[in-house]
């Protein structure tokens, strides 16, 4: 999969909250290709915050990972009322 830098969508920040939250439901109900878009959108950002937390590659890159993981496994577990989905993810 190619990342791409999180924020490049073409519409409007509150679209993409809206649509990533669609997108975490989906992934809820056993999504291949939702869990890929998200992958591919927010993977960047999410080893970012990881990195910066962490200050080790290695780490972050593994805690990167467990947080997707997490997703596809805990993805029913979201509330939007709680929340935005990104917030979700990068409070994992």
């Amino acid at each position: 999969m190619t990342v791409r830098a999180a924020g490049t969508f073409d519409r409007s920040a509150n679209e993409s909250i809206a649509d990533l939250d669609a997108l975490v439901v989906d992934v809820a109900k056993g999504d291949r290709s939702a869990f890929a878009e998200i992958y591919e959108a927010h993977s960047s950002l999410l080893f970012g915050i990881c990195r910066q937390i962490l200050k080790d590659e290695r780490e972050a890159e593994d805690v990167a990972h467990d947080v997707f993981v997490s997703l596809w496994r805990a993805a029913r577990t979201y509330d939007a009322r709680k929340g935005s989905a990104l917030t979700w993810l990068a409070t994992m």
